[in-house]
């Protein structure tokens, strides 16, 4: 089959689990055979306390479609692309669906910016638009095989935990790394009637106390993980 032109510019009632709270997702505009699989997952992320983009229809000019994509785009750490039966909606002044333009801007935006992108086929998934048929060999062929992409044909559900996979895995990757030379830090959890007590000096000897306390099992032979105690 033909490849599409060149990228411009280049079960019910699974949920996610307990994952980081506040990402903001961009949540592709997909066709009419998978708007319910879309709401279900935009319910699910916006419960779970996440933003999802788009929040208003998107335009239908070419040019708009685009700029409004890419503003999207800039708040966004990850998309994800929910691919149907049919090849969908052609916006004004342009020859791709708007599930394609979305993919297309998301991965030239990707060049340069950290984004990562999770395109998604349903199980048994049945193509009879030539067109659409072209379009998803080029994600299964070209797109897919591209880094900082998961290309996935699987249940809603799988595409739920991994969804909340990678979330925490953005997670970790934005938790800055400490230099070994630089000023230590001490991040301190305690109950509300504690705030009152938790002096500078306190935290001063609770950090010493942990410091020692660290130095200690690095030194011993088995390193053994230490135990967990209230040190103050």
């Amino acid at each position: 089959m033909a490849k599409p032109p060149e990228e411009p510019g280049a079960q019910e009632g699974v949920t996610l689990g307990p994952v980081p709270a506040g990402t903001t997702i961009y949540l592709a505009e997909t066709t009419s055979d998978l708007s319910l699989e879309r709401d279900k997952m935009k319910r699910e992320l916006e419960r779970r306390g996440h933003q999802v983009l788009p929040d208003k229809p998107l335009p239908l000019k070419a040019p708009d479609f685009h700029t409004a994509v890419r503003d999207y785009l800039e708040r966004c750490q990850l998309t994800i692309h929910m691919i149907g039966a049919h090849y969908g909606i052609i916006p004004e002044a342009t020859n791709r669906s708007i599930v394609d333009l979305q993919q297309a801007i998301a991965a030239e935006y990707s060049k340069a910016h950290p984004l990562f992108r999770c395109l998604w086929m349903p199980v048994g998934l049945q193509v009879t638009e030539e067109r659409q048929a072209q379009f998803v060999d080029y994600v299964q062929y070209e797109i897919g095989t591209q880094p900082e992409v998961e290309l996935l044909q699987t249940t809603l559900e799988d595409l739920k935990t991994f969804v909340q996979d990678k979330l925490q895995a953005l997670q970790q990757r934005a938790i800055p790394q400490v230099s070994e030379d630089g000023p230590r830090r001490i991040y301190v959890l305690c109950a509300q009637q504690d705030l009152d007590d938790l002096t500078p000096s306190k935290i001063i000897s609770m950090g010493k106390a942990l410091k020692s306390r660290c130095q200690r099992w690095k030194e011993s032979p088995s390193r053994s993980a230490p135990t967990t105690r209230r040190i103050f």
